[in-house]
């Protein structure tokens, strides 16, 4: 079964922190206003004490995404630095068969 993970935003914040299996997967972000802030998905290897930013290609100012390759770890995504956000994210496992 495909993993997926949704979170909407209306404020800055975090998702809910998930566990990811490891593998590769893609991340998007998108929504009618992003307020000026940054979507940033975030893993974390010790139980959650210390994020970081995935990559670059995860982190956006405006709708988009990117794939990214990940051990199995924490993951969040985190929204900063907006005013009255509108933003969905969505994580998918890609599978390869």
């Amino acid at each position: 079964m495909t993993q997926v993970i949704n979170h909407d935003f209306t404020a800055n914040g975090q998702s809910p922190t998930e566990k990811w299996g490891g593998g590769k997967g893609y991340f998007n972000a998108f929504g009618s206003d992003f307020g000026g802030g940054t979507v940033s998905l975030q893993y974390s290897l010790d139980n959650s004490a210390t994020w970081i930013a995935m990559g670059e290609n995860t982190t956006i100012t405006a709708n988009g995404g990117g794939v990214f390759d990940q051990t199995a770890c924490n993951i969040r995504v985190n929204l900063s630095g907006a005013t009255s956000p509108v933003i969905k994210s969505i994580i998918t496992k890609l599978r390869f068969e």
